[in-house]
């Protein structure tokens, strides 16, 4: 009597798992595509989000009463290459009051015949109307010092 060919056991109950075991491979690569180009994405709106200009003044520490002391906040700069306004303050409470030459340029002067500690600030606006302050403290000394 012939024998009898046995019928393959595994691949009828293999076919399942197989096909369930490549869906789910599928669907993770696609849900790890979805996260890179999400990723992407992200990254692309972070560069585009505006950033503020960077204020910066070139310290100086001391300086002689009745000369001419130099403010000067040329070194600013907006890291997108938009043009800067610029606006230079000082605090009230400072030793004197002083006349500033230009408050809107980048580089401004002063003179004073009071010594003391005398605190500036330099605020940039950029044409996105994003700003940033830098402040420096000068002290004047008595010229007979």
């Amino acid at each position: 009597m012939p024998r009898k060919q046995k019928e393959s056991f595994w691949l009828p109950h293999a076919l399942p798992i197989i096909l369930i075991f490549g869906v789910i491979l599928f669907g993770m690569m696609h849900a790890l595509q979805d996260v890179f180009y999400a990723q992407e994405e992200l990254q692309t709106r972070l560069a585009m989000i505006e950033k503020p200009p960077v204020a910066i003044i070139v310290d100086v520490a001391e300086a002689i009463a009745v000369e001419t002391v130099t403010l000067d906040g040329s070194n600013s700069y907006d890291p997108e290459g938009s043009e800067l306004k610029y606006l230079w303050t000082y605090r009230p409470e400072n030793p004197a009051l002083v006349t500033l030459s230009d408050r809107k340029s980048p580089i401004t002067t002063f003179k004073t015949e009071v010594s003391g500690n005398y605190m500036f600030m330099l605020t940039v606006t950029d044409e996105d109307d994003l700003e940033s302050t830098d402040s420096v403290i000068i002290t004047i000394k008595n010229n007979n010092l």
